[in-house]
């Protein structure tokens, strides 16, 4: 028995005619955003993080204005920046106190610590963004 072959009305045909055209239309629309979007991470990764093993290697100072710098960074990783105003931290506010502790910790314990700052090297107009193990 021979099976008729599928006839679609002319409606029908024009339905999935709109629906391919329109399907390809989304279709390059989403890959000219993933192109964009591929593009973004160099530009929208300008922060740094840095991992640090035992942060009792880690030297510090606090000023006399309640800034606590971090001062050898370069030690842990010769990418970052160095001494001595570039990593820093201000415990006249709640958050830098608790960095301040979350690194003191750490450091007492010999502990690992992640620092996520602006730039690896340094801002002395910005504070670290966070300190602790994440």
């Amino acid at each position: 028995m021979a099976s008729a072959p599928l006839s679609f009305g002319g409606s029908s045909m024009r339905f999935i005619e709109n629906h391919l055209t329109g399907l390809r239309r989304r279709t390059g629309a989403v890959l000219a955003v993933a192109g964009l979007l591929a593009a973004v991470p160099a530009v929208a990764s300008a922060a740094d993080t840095l991992v640090i093993a035992d942060a009792s290697v880690v030297k510090y100072v606090v000023d006399s204005s309640g800034l606590v710098y971090l001062r050898n960074l370069d030690a842990v990783d010769a990418s970052w920046a160095g001494c001595c105003h570039y990593f820093w931290m201000n415990v006249n506010t709640e958050a830098g106190k608790a960095q301040f502790s979350a690194f003191l910790t750490a450091r007492a314990t010999r502990s690992r610590l992640v620092i996520y700052a602006a730039s690896k090297s340094g801002s002395p107009n910005e504070a670290l963004y966070h300190v602790g193990d994440f």
